[in-house]
């Protein structure tokens, strides 16, 4: 389904305040249109995502990418803050959320330059002095003195299971900075299996919050996973690219 600027606009307030309570001006809903049409027409050149349909985009990108607003200690402690977005792909979830958080400045990396290459048009077209773009592995970038444990938060969506994601993530962020992961509900097994993972980078406290709302009818329950770094990790952390994957903490 395509929408009319006006009725994308009518339809995605009101997501965004059924959902999340999140109040939107006319301003920032017209750069979420802005976003969709770029991104649907460049997604016919890079293949950034499956979907497309109008309302499908509203609740399964950009929704679904600011819910985590919907909890009131995460939305007070994101202002004014330094937030990096690991494997970030089309902008997810990042970008919506610079576009909302424009007090926070954003980081946001993927190891496609095709995709930071969308991305770096797209900050420009949507005119957003909030977001820096990199393309880099996130293991050698998590060793460069420039960006590690400079972040007060890390944000992740749907890029890889918590053994492999927790090293890619936690050597960015300082002391008592927090990873915040979008999962499905049924991560438990994953969590269990990561154990070790998140002890061994940082000591860090786990905790997950249910989605109360599905955003769309048969849309899947998703789970938000919040690890809180409690120390500093060994320099030897992230390894090497390739490493993570085959032999995870």
């Amino acid at each position: 389904m395509t929408l009319s600027e006006k009725e994308f606009k009518k339809n995605l307030i009101e997501a965004m305040k059924n959902h999340i309570d999140l109040e939107l001006s006319d301003g920032i809903a017209s750069k979420f249109y802005l976003y969709k049409n770029f991104l649907v027409e460049e997604n016919e050149k890079y293949n950034l995502t499956r979907i497309t349909d109008d309302i499908e985009v509203i609740y399964k990108h950009f929704v679904d990418s600011v819910y985590i607003l919907k909890f009131d200690f995460i939305k007070n402690n994101l202002q004014n803050k330094k937030i990096i977005d690991i494997g970030t792909g089309a902008g997810f979830p990042g970008m919506p959320l610079a576009i909302v958080l424009n007090d926070s400045k954003f980081t946001l990396v993927d190891s496609l330059s095709k995709r930071t290459k969308f991305l770096n048009q797209l900050v420009q077209i949507l005119d957003l002095k909030n977001v820096e773009v990199i393309h880099s592995r996130t293991e050698d970038l998590g060793q460069n003195k420039n960006y590690r444990e400079k972040f007060d938060f890390v944000v992740s969506r749907a890029v890889a299971n918590f053994s492999v994601l927790s090293e890619w993530t936690l050597p960015f962020l300082k002391n008592d900075g927090e990873g915040i992961y979008y999962k499905l509900a049924d991560c438990d097994e994953e969590l269990r299996a990561a154990t070790n993972a998140f002890k061994t980078l940082g000591e860090c406290e786990i905790k997950k919050y249910d989605y109360e709302n599905l955003l769309m009818e048969n849309d899947a329950l998703h789970t938000i996973v919040i690890a809180k770094k409690k120390k500093t990790i060994d320099k030897k952390y992230p390894r090497k690219a390739g490493t993570i994957e085959k032999n995870p903490l």
